[in-house]
């Protein structure tokens, strides 16, 4: 037997020897009543998945400090609550505050103690990091899906440019497009290694004490605040959804169509990213795609180069260039 909230993000499950009455059905929790023969009374659960925003939170809180006010029975609260009550309880980066007063908070005025735990202290990893593994394992079953529904899509390719060069050979016997397909992809190399990898060059000592402060303190507690989860979202939607794919396959896209769904896991990514967490690899990713700057282009220095990166390398450039 089972029970779920409203928002179909919590579910319970019972035994049928178990008797469990649900309470209150919130968005960010489900309190429940369980009897048991096993139990000398009955107990309430209130199982929590708390919402990344800390705005939407609040609620959560008032909630949860609702249900303690005529809470005199044995009362076990649980689940992600998305904030802690101190840094000891993360590691690696910088923190800010995002809500660790409010929590602590309601945990005093709720009644409520920190059980402990047994097994491993820290449990998750980074957003960015959580987010990118999360992709590479859908890019997997869709890579399936591709070959054994679908269709090997890359295989029609390769099958099509092999008939092509057959083509071109019978064609053009002499020489052969291999040996001018060789000679094209050598000097492309060398050009553009030549164009994009000159030495770094060291900047002169910058005197800060000759630059005017123009921002005020509250501008730059305004700069430095993580973006709110609707300021990520007008990001997303904001990028064109016929743009081409990054390097990761995912397009904007994608990104929009399932945002329902995966809001939460990009909010976290983000505010990882503000909170300065480490970019993996794969986000940081981008491809070199060569654009003719005129009709008939056939020289290397006749092409402009642009970087096509990642949807979400792309949603951090427009919340850092976005004034809020």
């Amino acid at each position: 037997m089972g029970a779920q909230n409203e928002s179909n993000k919590i579910w319970f499950f019972w035994n049928s020897g178990t008797n469990v009455t649900v309470i209150v059905d919130h968005p960010q929790f489900l309190h429940v009543r369980v009897e048991d023969p096993r139990l000398a009374r009955a107990i309430y659960l209130t199982p929590v998945y708390a919402s990344c925003d800390a705005t939407i939170r609040r609620d959560l809180w008032a909630g949860l400090h609702h249900i303690s006010l005529d809470m005199d029975d044995p009362w076990l609260v649980g689940g992600d609550f998305n904030v802690i009550t101190h840094d000891g309880e993360r590691t690696g980066h910088n923190t800010r505050n995002r809500g660790t007063t409010a929590f602590s908070d309601m945990m005093l005025d709720c009644g409520l103690e920190d059980a402990g735990f047994i097994g491993n202290r820290y449990t998750w990893t980074n957003g960015m990091t959580a987010l990118w593994k999360k992709f590479f394992r859908l890019k997997q079953g869709l890579r399936w899906w591709n070959r054994h529904v679908f269709g090997d899509i890359f295989q029609r390719v390769r099958d099509t440019e092999v008939g092509v060069d057959e083509a071109e050979i019978i064609y053009d016997r002499d020489p052969t497009p291999e040996h001018r397909n060789l000679l094209h992809q050598t000097s492309a190399v060398a050009f553009y290694q030549d164009l994009l990898s000159a030495p770094p060059q060291p900047l002169d000592h910058i005197r800060s004490d000759v630059i005017p402060r123009l921002l005020t303190v509250d501008d730059n507690l305004a700069l430095n605040r993580p973006p709110l989860i609707h300021e990520v979202r007008e990001a997303v939607f904001s990028i064109d959804a016929d743009s081409v794919a990054g390097p990761d396959g995912f397009s904007s896209l994608f990104f929009q169509h399932c945002w329902d769904i995966i809001q939460e896991d990009v909010y976290r990514a983000v505010l990882d990213f503000f909170d300065g967490g480490h970019l993996p690899r794969g986000f940081a990713a981008t491809s070199i795609v060569l654009l003719p700057k005129k009709d008939g282009a056939c020289r290397w220095t006749e092409f402009r180069p642009i970087s096509l990166c990642t949807v979400f390398n792309n949603i951090i450039t427009k919340l850092l260039n976005t004034p809020y």
